[in-house]
C-alpha cells in the first residue's frame, strides 16, 4: 500500500475503516480509544508516536454551527461572518466560523431573530489530518525537501 500516492479521500476511507474496526473490538470505550498509543509510519520510520490525546492537543481552528429557520435578510450577514456556509437538507445550514472573535455575539444575533441553533462545535485537528500532514513531510524528507 503506497500511503504517499493515495487520494486525501482514500487516505479518509482507510482511516475510517481502521477505526471502525478497532471500535469493534474495543465496544463502547471511546474514552479508552483517546488513550491509546498511536503510531505513525512512513516508508519504514516511525514519523510521530505518542497517546492520542497528546498528539491531537487541543488547538482550536475554528467553530463549526449547525442553524436552522434562517431569514433569507440574515443568510448575507452569515455569508460576510463566515469563513465557510454549506446549506443542508430542510433549510439548515453548516457554518465555519473563525476562532477569534469567540461565536457568542452571532449566536446571540441569530437567536434573537428565531433562529434554530442546533449545535456548535470547535474545530480541531483531526487524526486523518496529522496523518496526512506527517507522511506528506516523511515524503519531502526523503526527498532532499524541507518538510513539517
Amino acid at each position: 500500500m503506497d500511503i504517499i500516492n493515495m487520494e486525501p479521500g482514500e487516505v479518509s476511507t482507510r482511516m475510517e475503516r481502521i477505526l471502525y474496526e478497532v471500535k469493534k473490538v474495543v465496544v463502547g470505550q471511546d474514552h479508552f480509544l483517546e488513550r491509546v498509543l498511536v503510531a505513525i509510519l512512513a516508508q519504514g520510520r516511525l514519523v510521530t508516536a505518542g497517546r492520542l490525546s497528546e498528539i491531537l492537543a487541543f488547538e482550536l481552528k475554528g467553530w463549526e454551527l449547525v442553524v436552522a429557520n434562517v431569514p433569507d435578510h440574515l443568510r448575507d450577514e452569515l455569508d460576510r461572518r463566515a469563513t465557510h456556509v454549506t446549506p443542508l437538507a430542510h433549510g439548515r445550514y453548516s457554518v465555519t466560523l473563525a476562532p477569534d472573535p469567540p461565536p457568542d455575539q452571532v449566536l446571540h444575533e441569530l437567536a434573537r431573530h428565531g433562529v434554530g441553533i442546533v449545535s456548535l462545535n470547535p474545530v480541531r485537528e483531526t487524526l486523518e489530518d496529522l496523518f496526512v500532514q506527517s507522511v506528506a513531510g516523511a515524503a519531502l524528507r526523503e526527498a532532499g525537501g524541507i518538510g513539517p
